[in-house]
């Protein structure tokens, strides 16, 4: 990277180039997930889901609905009514639900608001604070602090402007690279926070659970696009196939993943070389399904204790009886180590409903279930 990088870019690419390195110690998280999954799970890679027909999220819920008994009228663009029993019970659009309130939507669309009603709570998350994107020698300051941080912009989406593993032992090059490329990324749409953050960083699985009402009803891990080498093929052919598997997913597909060479040399990595034989590699910058990752349903391997931590964050938030909560855990395994970072408050249905691989989960039909509940109360 030449010097005169602009440092949000320099700060992707570095970030680019951390992701390329997750699966290196075979003992951390991911990479003993990835072999487990195999096993528990029953995945091949090289198979991944296929589902006949396509389904966007308002479809999803007509259907839910309808398995409710209910029915879920067009009143205006965008916007469908759910009835039952002639009443009104909820409403929803191409992306929400009217299960989060006003206040419980602007608290999840801000990570520092997020931190405040996660802590207050007592619910395990990783020390964090949020700063002006002017104020980066506080940041960085703060971030000597906690040692390795993450680095975030204060609203955004699709892990987009983040940036984790970021040290200053060797100065604050990458830290200012990584407080620059945040800064970049900030979601600038109604509730938006005008702030970078800085949080501990917290080693782990990167997963998905989502809350209806007091119940997870599925799971997904997320995991970065990689390969497996089979001693002949080259890195550039691997990642080619491995992003024609992912644009298999119907909802995926909607959200393409670049490969090529040029890709792969940004993350640090030789298009022309040849994985040796069963070695995995890293083919995305991003590992969140949105932005180039893959989904893993698991939620048949999510213990009792991981579902309460979720439960109960959701309950720290103001009236949000949907949530999609996002944890960092050692293992599905046990909730002993594991953080609650953030939620989306407009959890995409298909990502449970149409995972890369694993089990497919109904969830609109739950949803409809606790709209009815609530009008009942």
């Amino acid at each position: 990277m030449s010097s005169e990088t602009d440092p949000a870019e320099r700060g992707a690419v570095l970030q680019a180039r951390r992701q390329a390195r997750a699966l290196d110690d075979p003992e951390a998280a991911l990479p003993r997930f990835l072999d487990e999954a195999e096993e528990r799970l029953r995945i091949d890679w090289s198979r991944p889901n296929e589902f006949p027909r396509g389904q966007r999220q308002v479809q999803m819920m007509i259907t839910g609905a309808q398995r409710n008994r209910a029915r879920a009228p067009k009143l205006a663009p965008g916007l469908w009514a759910v009835l039952r029993g002639g009443s009104v019970i909820g409403s929803f659009d191409a992306r929400m639900s009217s299960m989060p309130s006003a206040m419980g939507v602007g608290v999840t669309r801000s990570r520092p608001l997020t931190h405040a009603y996660l802590t207050h709570s007592a619910v395990p998350t990783p020390r964090s604070r949020g700063f002006d994107v002017e104020d980066v020698d506080s940041a960085a300051s703060f971030a000597v602090e906690l040692g390795t941080v993450a680095v975030k912009p204060g609203t955004g989406r699709g892990g987009r402007g983040v940036s984790w593993g970021v040290g200053l032992d060797s100065g604050r090059d990458d830290f200012d690279a990584a407080f620059a490329y945040a800064a970049s990324r900030i979601w600038r749409r109604p509730a938006y926070c005008p702030q970078v953050v800085v949080q501990e960083h917290r080693e782990g699985l990167d997963l998905r659970l989502l809350v209806v009402a007091e119940e997870v009803v599925g799971a997904v891990a997320r995991v970065p696009l990689h390969v497996v080498g089979d001693g002949t093929s080259t890195l550039g052919r691997l990642a080619e196939q491995a992003a024609a598997r992912r644009r298999s997913n119907q909802l995926l597909a909607r959200f393409p993943v670049e490969v090529g060479a040029e890709e792969l040399r940004t993350l640090g990595t030789d298009p022309e070389s040849v994985p040796a034989l069963g070695r995995r590699e890293v083919v995305s910058a991003i590992g969140n399904p949105f932005s180039g990752g893959i989904s893993v349903d698991v939620t048949d391997l999510i213990a009792e204790d991981l579902k309460a931590l979720a439960v109960d964050a959701v309950w720290s938030l103001p009236d949000v009886k949907v949530a999609g909560v996002d944890l960092i855990a050692p293992s599905p395994d046990s909730a002993e180590g594991a953080v609650v970072t953030e939620f989306r408050e407009d959890p995409v249905l298909g990502l449970h409903g149409f995972p890369l691989y694993g089990r497919s989960r109904s969830t609109a039909t739950p949803l409809i279930e606790a709209m009815i509940t609530r009008a009942r109360d």
